[in-house]
């Protein structure tokens, strides 16, 4: 999977963003860091630095990353787009 993501090159006009998650503040720069899942190492893959146009780390499991409040803020300053209000209906 990880070969044929890699076998074409984004297009010029496709702004690139590398978000990755690790767990445990002093655990990033070990060899064997993950995000309890995916190792650091595969997840910032030299190839996928090279063409990010910014890369954000977040000290989050595998799973809690999507839907971290610091992640999606970050997502949506990325796309432009305002936070919504939350509904009575949201928790």
């Amino acid at each position: 999977f990880i070969q044929k993501v890699f076998s074409k090159k984004i297009g010029d006009n496709v702004d690139y963003y590398l978000i990755f998650g690790f767990h445990g503040k002093d655990l990033l720069f070990l060899p064997e860091s993950n995000d309890g899942t995916v190792s650091v190492a595969s997840q910032l893959d030299l190839r996928a630095q090279r063409e990010a146009k910014k890369i954000f780390g977040f000290d989050r499991n595998h799973t809690d990353i999507l839907f971290d409040d610091n992640v999606v803020r970050t997502l949506q300053d990325i796309l432009g787009r305002k936070p919504r209000k939350k509904d009575a209906c949201d928790q």
